[in-house]
C-alpha cells in the first residue's frame, strides 16, 4: 500500500502565470486528456523557435470539483514569458490561498488513500476546505521517465 513521504500540512500558496487548458472530462478519461493538453503544451510552445516561452515549474491540475463522471479541471504547466498560444490553450493563473497539504509517492491511480488522510487530517485540527472543494494536484516527476511506484505528487486542498 502506498503511503504519503510526509506528513499533512497547512502551506500558503502563492499563484503562478501557466499555460493551461480548462476543460470537462471523466476521471477515466483524464489520462488522456493529460496526454493530450501537455504534448500540446511541451510539443507546440515550448518547442516552438518563435515566441519566448519557457516552463517554470512542474505541470499541475487544479480540479474545480468532485463528480467523477463530469471533472472540471484545468490542466497546465507554469511558465514565464509570452508567445501566441494555439486556440485550444491560455495564459492563466494558478490558484493561490492557504492550502492543506501532502506529498503522495506512488502510481497515479492510487491516489485517494492521501486525500482521505488529507481530510481526516483536517478534520483533526479544525481545517475546513473551500466551498465547492478545490484541488490542485502538482506532479513532481515524469511518468515517461519514473517507476510508477516512484512518482511524487504533491495534493493540496484550499482551505477556508
Amino acid at each position: 500500500m502506498n503511503k504519503p513521504m510526509d506528513e499533512c500540512r497547512v502551506k500558503e500558496y502563492v499563484g503562478h502565470r501557466c499555460i493551461s487548458q480548462r476543460c470537462r472530462t471523466s476521471v477515466s478519461e483524464l489520462p488522456r486528456r493529460f496526454q493530450e493538453v501537455l504534448g500540446c503544451i511541451c510539443g507546440e510552445v515550448f518547442s516552438q523557435s518563435h515566441g519566448s516561452a519557457i516552463p517554470t515549474g512542474a505541470p499541475f491540475a487544479v480540479y474545480r470539483n468532485t463528480d467523477m463522471n463530469d471533472l472540471d479541471v484545468e490542466i497546465g504547466v507554469p511558465a514565464d514569458g509570452s508567445c501566441e498560444l494555439p486556440d485550444s490553450l491560455a495564459w492563466s493563473e494558478t490558484p493561490m490561498g492557504t492550502f492543506a497539504t501532502c506529498i503522495y509517492r506512488g502510481p497515479y491511480n492510487q491516489m485517494e488513500s492521501t486525500y482521505q488522510k488529507l481530510t481526516e487530517w483536517a478534520g483533526e485540527h479544525h481545517k475546513s476546505f473551500s466551498d465547492p472543494m478545490l484541488a490542485m494536484e502538482i506532479y513532481r516527476n515524469d511518468p515517461d521517465q519514473t517507476p510508477p511506484e516512484e512518482l511524487e505528487t504533491e495534493i493540496l486542498l484550499l482551505l477556508k
